[in-house]
């Protein structure tokens, strides 16, 4: 999970194309984030003022990711699409990722938009230069008359393999002013907690099995409406689940999340003041989540969540220099 001037957990929002994650790995630092940025447009990080637009707690920033699955416009020649493929061999690990955009119906100048994309990855243990332990470490675990001695394992880091698969499909209708379109998206996600004393010599250890199946609306519409261009409306739906295995492969504790969320935004239109310019934002946003860690290790009691704000932004533009002022007014309920 990213860190933004040394602040982590939840207080870095991860957003999917304006919505949340909708996961756990705000929860615990070996929860993983159940986004997959291979095929992702953009990534795009906020902070500042900026940051009030989409939660008062992101106070190290937001990292928000567009992942292209609902199109936006028209692909150029009615078809249009990307492939990856790596190779590592750090950790003998191999990736590949494509997506493709086709218009199935062309209407005036819209149409209907067809988006489709997958992904895979598959690591082993990776290399690393010397021992796994600290020369401190194995000093202090020799010394124990009651342990099992220092551990010595060197030139590879045992239980840090991953395995991953997603897969997604998206249709978007695309009209002159905007566009409006739905996308369902699959992620499975198996990977190994490295640094682990439980770690067997084999090179597995303790690890998660990852889970999340997510539908999201995304739409866009240019209109003069008053003081605003622009309308914005997006929602988004998540079942999230992520099962914690013990090195001998018992399960233990399991965490699930079900969450949903939408937002409207009005963006303003550009006003000049002297040589400068003047845009803005108007929104609502409101999320609804229901979490549960069930197992020996939940350290979370099972709670309800609803919260909604209501923020503004503004930002002033003039040569080089730009001056952003925001405000949040937000009200979180829970239920434990």
């Amino acid at each position: 999970r990213p860190v933004i001037r040394g602040l982590g957990g939840d207080r870095i929002s991860i957003l999917d194309s304006g919505i949340g994650s909708n996961d756990a790995s705000a929860t615990s630092v070996d929860h993983a984030v159940a986004i997959e940025p291979a095929t992702a447009e953009r990534i795009e990080i906020v902070r500042g003022a900026s940051t009030l637009l989409y939660g008062s707690s992101a106070a190290g920033g937001v990292v928000n990711v567009f992942s292209g699955r609902i199109p936006s416009e028209l692909p150029e020649g009615g078809a249009d699409g990307a492939i990856r493929v790596g190779l590592s061999s750090v950790d003998d690990g191999v990736e590949a990722a494509g997506g493709f955009d086709v218009t199935l119906v062309k209407f005036g100048d819209g149409g209907l938009v067809f988006h489709g994309e997958g992904g895979y990855r598959d690591s082993e243990n990776y290399k690393i230069p010397g021992f796994t332990n600290s020369a401190r470490r194995r000093a202090i675990d020799a010394a124990d008359p009651m342990g099992a001695g220092a551990d010595t394992t060197r030139d590879v880091l045992p239980s840090s393999s991953a395995k991953s698969q997603t897969g997604s499909v998206g249709a978007s209708l695309v009209f002159g002013n905007g566009f409006a379109g739905l996308s369902a998206t699959a992620i499975d996600s198996l990977y190994f907690i490295p640094g682990s004393a439980e770690a067997l010599d084999d090179g597995t250890g303790p690890s998660i099995d990852l889970r999340q199946r997510r539908l999201d609306f995304n739409s866009e519409f240019d209109a003069d409406l008053a003081l605003f261009k622009q309308v914005k409306l997006r929602a988004g739906y998540a079942d999230y689940t992520h099962t914690e295995f013990e090195p001998d492969g018992a399960p233990g504790t399991v965490f699930a999340n079900e969450g949903v969320e939408g937002r409207l935004e009005l963006v303003d239109k550009t006003v000049t003041l002297g040589s400068g310019a003047l845009n803005g934002a108007l929104g609502f946003q409101w999320r609804s989540r229901d979490f549960a860690a069930i197992g020996d290790e939940a350290f979370l009691p099972a709670t309800e969540t609803s919260q909604y704000g209501i923020f503004a932004l503004k930002e002033y533009s003039q040569g080089p220099f730009r001056f952003d002022v925001s405000g949040r007014f937000e009200k979180t309920s829970h239920k434990a």
